[in-house]
């Protein structure tokens, strides 16, 4: 369900973990607001002092999600009582589902379900949602242990949730309309269905939406019509719903209901991709192996498979098993591609069981016996990537080049390209002897993990609202051309000159700082020295000019913030980002001399 992953979630998330982090702030950027947000806040805790009932529950709210005010769980449920006991539904709803999700008897369970009750049978809308929650069989991501056992009636279930659609909630709208699409509560009806998508999708909601052009695709409900499901697909893809994005992408792949563009197809996979969309990933993957609409990759293809099989996609699997065979993209490794084959296999996939009996007869009962270890121990969300940092045995190893990189946890997390690091047998720090540990990478949108041996000095802060502008003034900061420009760092200012990357790439910002050899994998900053990107490449200008006659000057690429965040988030680093109350901005010399504290040579040993 859409609206439980929406703000109520952050509510409850609080209750849940308990307690608060300041190294992450998720909140977006109130520099603008900060004024007018503290006498609001003075306001409301006036009116709730004074017993105002909503302004009670709006305060608690606040004290659960830490808006304005330092998360408190205890402040919150006490003026969430104060509000639910003068039979204020939405707070007799809230705080029924904090009881709920703590609730250890039986009768602390039944105490707090009455909660939500009162409230729904006053017709409160979030409260009738929640019911059909509770009712319904659903597991929803973090919302799995709320009020455990849940009762499980999908009659009651499908009854709250109509409630709450027929008072116009787009959501409950939304899984009515799946409840009859799926026979869940209700006899099957895809003509009801489809009315209740309709309703939904024209309040905008982006499942709906999706599920709408879904209808229109397949002519379940309504008569088959590929434009208008590709018209509904573009509603949903363009508020950033991934499986929308990637049945768009489809669309345009094989030509139906909108003229066949390979080039489109990739553009909507890979924002579909770059949220975790695995068919999505698996089709990106087949357009780099091909060249289709991208520039043949094997490499990137692989990095896009290993991404969808490591959540469990069969067909990834059993494309990266044959990768893994032949050595096409990464390393040769017979026993990966066993167990790759293997997890397909299991499936059903009938390639990867073709492919799996003809790796059987070529491979040694030993190296049998490891894949079907490899193959037991495989997790979902596993990482498969092979790190190329295995020292070579024997012989002696040579300093064939350097980057930059910069240190993003007090843990000492360094962040880096993936193709600074992916060739070489060493990453070292300048002027030391000892290896960095190498930590997860992602070849697809180039970054890399290192961990360094030692507490670090100094930490980089991320900007805590990704909200960059194109024109928007920016620096990066590296250590280009070693040995030949300053050994202290260069800072670098630009621009952005757009919002995506080389092929229109939406994981990139094109900026315009001026860079050299040296400089990849360093931190491209804003006006307040906070990060916004990792810098990448930068375009040849020497094929450029061969191609088009010109020179081009100062076209050069970096990795966004939302990507990078994405990459750290995965990863579990614990970065920090910069506060709202933030106001300043800095001048060149104070971000260069905060950047050097934080940003380091790493040096490639093969």
């Amino acid at each position: 369900m859409k609206w439980l992953t929406g703000g109520y979630a952050w509510y409850l998330a609080a209750i849940l973990l308990g307690g608060c982090s300041d190294s992450v702030d998720i909140g977006q950027s109130k520099e603008s607001q900060k004024p007018t947000a503290e006498k609001s806040l003075r306001a409301l805790i006036h009116k709730a002092e004074a017993g105002d009932a909503q302004a009670q529950y709006e305060l608690g709210s606040r004290y659960l999600d830490g808006e304005g005010v330092t998360k408190d769980a205890n402040k919150a449920m006490n003026l969430l009582r104060k509000s639910a006991e003068q039979r204020f539904p939405i707070a007799q709803a809230m705080l029924g589902l904090v009881l709920c999700a703590k609730s250890i008897t039986a009768d602390e369970y039944r105490s707090a379900l009455a909660l939500i009750e009162k409230a729904a049978i006053q017709n409160d809308t979030f409260a009738q949602e929640v019911l059909g929650f509770l009712y319904s069989d659903l597991e929803v991501g973090a919302w799995d242990a709320v009020c455990v056992p849940k009762l499980k009636d999908q009659v009651k279930s499908v009854y709250w949730i109509g409630k709450a659609a027929d008072q116009g909630s787009d959501d409950a709208q939304f899984e009515l309309g799946k409840a009859y699409a799926q026979g869940a509560g209700v006899a099957k009806d895809m003509l009801k269905a489809v009315d209740w998508f309709s309703k939904a999708a024209e309040q905008g909601n982006a499942d709906a939406q999706n599920y709408l052009g879904w209808a229109y695709a397949s002519g379940q409900g309504v008569s088959k019509d590929l434009v208008k499901a590709v018209e509904w697909y573009r509603k949903a893809a363009e508020q950033g719903n991934p499986h929308a994005q990637e049945r768009l992408g489809r669309a345009y792949h094989e030509g139906t209901g909108v003229p066949k563009d390979a080039s489109k197809a990739v553009e909507w996979w890979r924002k579909a991709a770059d949220q975790n969309d695995a068919s999505a990933q698996t089709a990106l993957g087949w357009s780099y192996d091909h060249g289709t609409g991208v520039p043949k990759d094997a490499a990137t293809a692989v990095a896009w498979w290993r991404k969808a099989a490591n959540q469990g996609d069969s067909y990834a699997q059993t494309n990266l098993s044959i990768n893994y065979w032949f050595g096409t993209g990464c390393p040769q490794d017979k026993v990966r591609a066993y167990m790759w084959a293997n997890l397909a296999a299991a499936q059903g996939n009938s390639d990867a069981i073709k492919n799996r009996d003809w790796f059987d007869n070529r491979m040694t009962s030993d190296q049998i016996a490891e894949a079907q270890r490899l193959t037991r121990e495989w997790k979902p969300g596993q990482s498969d990537v092979a790190t190329g940092f295995s020292a070579k045995l024997g012989g002696e190893i040579a300093k064939i080049g350097t980057a930059t990189a910069f240190v993003v946890s007090d843990q000492g997390h360094l962040l880096s390209n993936h193709h600074v690091v992916s060739s070489c047998s060493q990453v070292r720090l300048a002027g030391s002897d000892k290896p960095l540990k190498l930590l997860p990478q992602d070849a697809a949108n180039d970054l890399a993990l290192l961990q360094m041996p030692d507490k670090p000095q100094a930490v980089a802060v991320f900007r805590a609202a990704n909200d960059l502008r194109q024109g928007e003034s920016i620096v990066i900061y590296g250590y280009p051309l070693e040995g030949t420009l300053a050994a202290g760092g260069n800072l670098s200012p630009g621009v952005v000159s757009a919002l995506a990357g080389l092929g229109n790439n939406t994981s990139q910002i094109q900026i315009t700082a001026p860079v050299q050899p040296g400089n990849s994998g360093g931190p491209v900053l804003d006006g307040k020295g906070q990060v916004v990107g990792v810098f990448v490449q930068k375009l040849d200008a020497v094929k450029v000019a061969k191609l088009t006659g010109d020179v081009p000057q100062n076209v050069n690429f970096a990795i966004n913030e939302a990507t990078t965040r994405t990459f750290l988030d995965s990863n579990q680093v614990p970065y920090k980002t910069g506060k709202w109350w933030n106001l300043m901005s800095k001048s060149l010399e104070e971000t260069a001399a905060e950047a050097r504290k934080y940003t380091v040579v790493v040096e490639c040993w093969k």
